[in-house]
Order: structure tokens, then sequence, then C-alpha cells
């Protein structure tokens, strides 16, 4: 059999509540050449017969007798596939019809693009729709989010596999949760990114979701990988004020210094910015977060706090002789 274009990885645990749908949402895509790999992880209830009763010849079962957990499940997936691409999709999330299709067209369009993803759907337990969630859609403000959070839904992903194996990247075996996260930020230093704008996927919000039962444990990872990243562009950074500027600009809460939050954001922006000096949203993406940054100073700081904010970010960034670093690196790096 020749070998199909696009390998869907699915890993499912006990997911006989919604595994059928999320097969079925496969079996109803626009594009056809694909396999559906499904790596059960020593499930103990009828998954096994819900998958065995499908009855797609594209559908390739692993099972684990033992249970290997979520990462070391993917890893077995995706040394599975066969495909030129290699696209995620978990057995409690759901495929709109045309996702295949999107992505596919899009990394065929943009050899330069190693990973792809997209906004998502939000759904209940029962499927009900009860949101939105979007994503940062450019290159360039993929890599901006990626230094505070995870810029990818991970059941929207799809990659290109001559890039994963070029460059060695799989999940890391050693993490329980955030392996997506982490594996991306080593993406997104070998390759270029892109999110849909609009929705590919239906995220299920429910009790029993990875996410849910492990929530302070992805937190905890979440800032530690988050740290790291900063580190890239400002070495002597603590994880104390990492997580300061992700309570601060991303979760929108209190913190006890907000000055020092948006000092070291702005100090993560210039760094950013001379890093991606030759990227051609790079000065939008500046003037947005200066502003973002200084919104942040006048809900939170005194008005004579907020007027030095203001004066400084004005000479740092308007008018001091701006940095023009070699574009050698990232010009290379468009390439790949």
């Amino acid at each position: 059999m020749p070998a199909p274009l696009v390998s869907v990885v699915m890993v499912a645990h006990n997911a006989e509540r919604y595994i059928a749908e999320a097969l079925a949402s496969l079996w109803s895509q626009t594009f056809a050449d694909f396999e559906v790999i499904v790596v059960d992880d020593a499930s103990d209830d009828r998954t096994l017969r819900i998958i065995a009763a499908c009855g797609d010849r594209r559908l390739r079962l692993i099972r684990n007798e033992q249970r290997q957990g979520q990462t070391k499940s993917r890893v077995c997936g995706w040394s599975a596939a066969r495909g030129k691409y290699i696209a995620i999709l978990d057995a409690d999330y759901i495929a709109l019809a045309h996702r295949l299709e999107k992505q596919i067209g899009c990394l065929a369009a943009h050899r330069e693009i190693a990973i792809i993803g997209s906004a998502a759907i939000l759904i209940e337990e029962t499927g009900t729709q009860i949101g939105l969630r979007r994503m940062p859609i450019a290159d360039l403000d993929i890599r901006w989010a990626s230094l505070f959070r995870n810029p990818f839904i991970h059941s929207s992903v799809m990659v290109r596999v001559e890039t994963m194996r070029q460059y060695d990247l799989v999940y890391d075996e050693r993490l329980e949760v955030c392996q997506d996260y982490e594996l991306w930020l080593r993406v997104l230093a070998k390759g270029q990114a892109v999110n849909w704008r609009e929705p590919l996927i239906k995220l299920r919000l429910h009790t029993q979701s990875v996410s849910a039962k492990a929530k302070d444990k992805q937190a905890a990872q979440r800032l530690a990988l988050s740290h790291q990243a900063l580190q890239g562009l400002l070495p002597d950074i603590t994880a104390q004020q990492a997580a300061d500027i992700y309570r601060l600009f991303i979760a929108g809460e209190a913190i006890a210094n907000p000055a020092e939050a948006i000092a070291h954001y702005l100090q993560i922006l210039e760094a950013f910015a001379a890093r991606e000096a030759c990227h051609a949203g790079i000065r939008g993406l500046r003037c947005r977060e200066i502003l973002r940054a200084l919104c942040a100073g006048w809900r939170r700081l005194s008005w004579p706090q907020w007027l030095a904010l203001a004066k400084e970010t004005g000479r740092r960034f308007f008018f001091s002789s701006p940095r023009t670093p070699c574009c050698d690196d990232h010009e290379n790096r468009a390439k790949l």
C-alpha cells in the first residue's frame, strides 16, 4: 500500500464517550489521502470495541498493553507515521470537514512553514458550542506569543515531517505535561509557523481532559518553559519575574509590583525587536506591545509612575538610534 500524504495521530485512553465522534469527523474530511494512527494507551473501557467497529481501512491501531502516558504514546504514533505531514487530533476533539485540506494546501504552497495550527470552536461535554478560541496568526506573532505561553492548540497542529526528522524534533518523553509547548519552541528555531485564522477543530472542554486534571502541574511547567524562552533574550530574568509578566499581561491579574513587570516586559520587547529586526512585521508588533504596556501602566501605576514610564518608553523606542543587526540568521532560517 502506498504511503498516504498525511498521518493523523490520535492518542486515546478510556475515550469511549468521544472517540466515535472524533473518528467520524476524520472520515468526513474533504481530503481523503490520509491514514489514522490511534495509539490506545491501555484503555479498559469500550474504546477498543468502538475503534474496531469503525471499519475504515485507513485506520491503524497501536495498543499499549500497559499505560505509557500521553508523551510516550505520541512518540510511538509519530514513529509509525508514514505521511509527508503529521496532523494531531486527540480522541475528545472534532476536526471540521475541511481541516486537512486547508492545512495541506498551506504547507504545500509554503515550504518555509514547518508547523500550522488554527483557531478552535469551544464546545462543552455535550457538544454545545460555547465560544471561540483564537490564536496568533502570523509567524512573528507566534514567536512573540511563544515567549509567554503555548502559541498553538495541540489538536489543531499539522507538522512537516521532513523538518521534524531533519532536526530530530520529537516530544521530550521526560515531560508529562506541556510536552507540545516545549516541542514547538524547538520547532520555531528551525522553521516558520502559522495559525489558520478560522477554526479548523472543535475543542471540547470537560472535567476529564488532561488540561483539567493536571491544571496545576501544567501551570508550573508552562512557567518553567516560558522562563527558559525568556532567558534567551534576558539571561538574568528570574522565574518570579517571568511569572509576574504572565500574570499581568496574559492572565490580566493584579500583582504586587506592576512597574517592575512592565519594565521587564519592555526590555523583552526591545531584545525581541533587535533579534527579529529584519522581519517585515516587527515595527507593527513593537508599536502594538508598547501601547499594551502603557495601557497596563495606566490602569495600575500612579500618575507620576506612568509619566516616568511613558517618558522612558519614548526615549528607548522612539528617540534612540535603532540597532541594525545582521539579517543573515533570519534569512537563513526563513529558507529552511
